[in-house]
């Protein structure tokens, strides 16, 4: 797989489903550690899911099928009630933010490390 490809791509199915064809991509992490998601070295993965969310697709990082549920569900029907660009908008407001903890982590001590 090319770098920074997520865990699980695919397409949304089900015949009752309106959102049928659409594809998917979703990153799974650890219970409790959807910040990592945002380390350095991620970046690519990042990339390919804004990518993907871009291009109108269902793309998000979870770390219980709950998550998904809930972020599938929610993104169904703003898509619906309120179009593909707040859908997006969604999406995006989903992907997970750097906790202060994993900043301060990454962040390097000095400019020459």
């Amino acid at each position: 797989m090319k770098v920074g490809t997520c865990d699980c791509l695919g397409s949304i199915g089900g015949d009752n489903d309106p959102n049928a064809g659409i594809a998917c991509a979703i990153e799974f992490k650890a219970a409790g550690r959807l910040s990592t998601f945002n380390k350095e070295k991620n970046f690519a993965q990042r990339k390919f899911l804004i990518d993907k969310i871009n291009a109108n697709n269902f793309a998000c990082v979870v770390d219980s099928a709950e998550r998904l549920d809930l972020i599938y569900k929610r993104w169904a029907d703003i898509k619906k009630n309120s179009g593909i660009n707040m859908a997006r908008a969604y999406l995006i407001s989903m992907l997970p933010v750097v906790s202060e903890k994993t900043r301060l982590k990454d962040d390097k001590l000095f400019d020459d490390e």
